[in-house]
């Protein structure tokens, strides 16, 4: 009787420990997923409404990017404008990088070939500096040169290295896991002395 209590017990004990863990530890990863792309959004809308062309059809920032990680050399922290197309008067060829955040440095993100419609947002995973795996967010938009002959297709791109999300998560996972070994031997020894001492008449 005392051993079929204590499987029984454990059983339910160990089933809901790692219930509970994998819940918890699964909802801080989306929340904190979730942080990271709204962050990799505002840096691309912000992206969107400081870039112009001048008088060459050349994009250009209106002001810098207000965030000082996109300023500091492998920051983690990234932003880059790649022509696309060109049409009207002489064709340029494609260019990626053809502008880009200082934090790159001499590197080029080489995005995945993708078409996504003026103004919509795509989300891609690519190497970046140092062989680092970045969470990527692109939005295409079209703009007029100043002579208004040449239309110029953008590829706008906020990036960032995805250590930034994986590693609080790894953080609060070994706490997590460490507070539920805890709690799980409490409840065992309270199962034990309850069976032990609850049968012991009998």
């Amino acid at each position: 009787l005392r051993i079929r209590l204590l499987a029984g017990t454990l059983f339910w004990i160990a089933a809901s420990i790692a219930l509970a863990g994998w819940g918890l530890s699964r909802m801080f990863h989306q929340h904190v997923a979730s942080q990271f792309h709204a962050e990799l959004r505002t840096h691309l809308d912000q992206l969107t409404a400081h870039i112009t062309l001048d008088a060459q059809g050349r994009p250009v920032l209106t002001q810098p990017m207000s965030d000082p990680r996109l300023a500091r050399p492998f920051s983690g922290y990234y932003w880059q404008i790649d022509l696309v197309e060109t049409s009207g008067g002489t064709t340029e060829a494609p260019t990626p990088g053809q502008l880009r955040s200082r934090s790159l440095w001499d590197h080029v993100l080489q995005v995945p070939p993708d078409a996504p419609k003026d103004g919509e947002i795509h989300q891609h995973r690519v190497v970046g500096p140092e062989d680092k795996m970045l969470g990527m967010l692109e939005r295409s938009v079209v703009l007029d040169d100043a002579s208004g002959e040449k239309t110029r297709r953008l590829r706008l791109i906020a990036a960032a290295n995805e250590s930034f999300m994986e590693e609080p998560v790894a953080r609060l996972n070994s706490t997590l896991w460490l507070a539920l070994g805890v709690l799980g031997a409490g409840l065992v020894l309270a199962a034990l002395v309850q069976v032990l001492v609850g049968l012991a008449p009998l």
